[in-house]
């Protein structure tokens, strides 16, 4: 074992004094030493690739990048890292971590009911309850919050709790007085007050106006209004806790529980900050026009714009790009570098290595 490891760092070291010669050529072609003006120089990276099928433990590729940039912050160059950036996957919506542990206590609330353990399946629609409205950004269909009121008053109804149950499905009627519940498996008992707080909501002396950016889609409960002007005004309310949904594109949406006055109109004004962009430059489609032809060995006519566009927006002097590539001996990477001050464009005799000495 100890020999093996003294070969492998002797074969490391071997393949980094490979890399510093090739660095050193390429300090000639840069018309100054590596050692002596490498200080003033910025270079940037972009991940290699391999040519398609024909290396072996592709996932360890990118290391090599890295062992790259290490050895030229080692010669004095300023090293930047050109990656791909996710935009849209780069900002997380607020609360899902609760959200999340809704679903799932729902879930459990669910299973305990079917096994007709109430007093437990109470409790984890409760706490369903108290994690949907924190995280209600995340609800997609209305309906779950729907069936969480439903489940949980009947809960309390087999339960003999009457009142709390009363509550639970008069508040299901208020958000929903239209909508026709499944009443097969509910009691009487809670039949008639379901009946009862659908016709009362119908009847409701509350209001709600809504401000909100233009262009901007409101629902309100299980209502939709695509394409509203600002305000919106919402008439005929039971009085109580209702939901409210703003969402505009490349916005924040808004979702918040509103509780609405018995009479008159409450008014609600809705503020929505952009969602964060990623910071630093994007690269991702010259990135994608730079691989395509690469993994077919090939630097194409395009890449040559899209090396200029990455050398521009990060201000760098030089882009290092290349491809691996099985030969029967060997792994070879082929690598071209880029000069900004004149737009040159060179390649390089491949590199032979190994890839177990790609581990950074």
């Amino acid at each position: 074992m100890f020999g093996q490891q003294g070969s492998t760092s002797l074969k490391n070291k071997t393949f980094a004094t490979k890399l510093i010669i090739m660095m050193v050529g390429l300090g000639c072609w840069l018309t100054a030493p590596l050692t002596t003006q490498a200080s003033d120089k910025k270079v940037a990276i972009v991940p290699f690739v391999p040519i398609t099928g024909k290396v072996a433990a592709a996932e360890s590729i990118p290391k090599v990048s890295k062992k790259l940039g290490k050895l030229l912050s080692s010669r004095g160059f300023t090293v930047v890292s050109v990656q791909k950036s996710d935009r849209k996957s780069s900002f997380k919506l607020p609360n899902q971590a609760a959200y999340q542990r809704a679903l799932k206590n729902f879930n459990l609330g669910k299973k305990l009911m079917r096994s007709k353990k109430y007093e437990g399946a109470k409790e984890k629609m409760e706490e369903a309850l108290r994690g949907f409205e924190q995280g209600l950004i995340h609800l997609k269909d209305f309906s779950e919050l729907l069936e969480l009121y439903r489940l949980m008053g009947l809960c309390f109804f087999r339960l003999g709790q009457g009142e709390q149950g009363e509550q639970a499905i008069d508040r299901l009627g208020a958000l929903a007085p239209t909508h026709k519940y499944s009443v097969s498996k509910m009691p009487p008992a809670m039949r008639r007050v379901l009946r009862g707080a659908q016709r009362r909501a119908l009847r409701g002396k509350g209001g709600i106006r809504i401000f909100f950016p233009e262009g901007s889609d409101i629902q309100f409960n299980n209502k939709v209004l695509s394409g509203a002007s600002s305000p919106v005004v919402i008439k005929k309310l039971a009085r109580g806790r209702h939901y409210l949904w703003v969402r505009k594109s490349g916005s924040i949406p808004f979702a918040e529980p509103v509780v609405v006055r018995g009479r008159g109109t409450t008014t609600i004004r809705v503020k929505l900050k952009p969602i964060p962009q990623a910071s630093g430059p994007d690269f991702s489609s010259e990135i994608r026009r730079i691989h395509r032809p690469l993994r077919q060995g090939i630097v194409a006519s395009s890449t040559q714009r899209s090396v200029k566009k990455i050398a521009e927006g990060l201000g760098v002097d030089y882009v290092i790009f290349g491809y691996f590539q099985k030969i029967p001996t060997a792994n070879q990477l082929s690598m071209f570098f880029y000069r900004r001050s004149d737009g040159a464009l060179k390649s390089y005799p491949p590199v032979g290595f190994d890839l177990e000495l790609l581990e950074v």
